[in-house]
C-alpha cells in the first residue's frame, strides 16, 4: 500500500469515526473534526464539509450548517427541524 493510500484510509476511517459519534460526546469528535480538517482531499471533501454541519447543527449554529453543506437534502431536513418560525400577533394598540 502506497503512503498516499495509507493517507486515504486513515481519513477515512477518521471520518468514520465522526460519523459514527455525531450522537455522542461533541467535545472530542470536534477536536478530530478540528486537527483533521487540514489533510482534508477532495476525495473526501464533500463528506467532511457534511459532517462537519451536522456538527454544527448539533451546537446550534444553523448559518455555519448552511455554509458547510446547505446543499444537502439530509442537511436541509435537520436544518428545518431545528429551526422555527416564531409568529407574534399584533397587539391591539396597533
Amino acid at each position: 500500500m502506497s503512503k498516499i493510500e495509507n493517507f486515504n484510509n486513515q481519513i477515512k476511517k477518521c471520518l468514520d469515526t465522526l460519523e459514527e459519534n455525531i450522537d455522542s460526546d461533541t467535545s472530542q469528535m470536534k477536536k478530530i473534526l478540528i486537527q483533521i480538517a487540514p489533510f482534508i482531499t477532495q476525495d473526501h471533501s464533500s463528506r467532511f464539509k457534511k459532517i462537519a454541519a451536522l456538527y454544527a447543527l448539533r451546537d446550534g449554529n444553523i448559518t455555519l450548517a448552511e455554509n458547510l453543506d446547505g446543499d444537502s437534502l439530509s442537511t436541509n431536513k435537520k436544518i428545518k427541524e431545528s429551526t422555527c418560525l416564531l409568529y407574534t400577533s399584533p397587539s391591539p394598540r396597533d
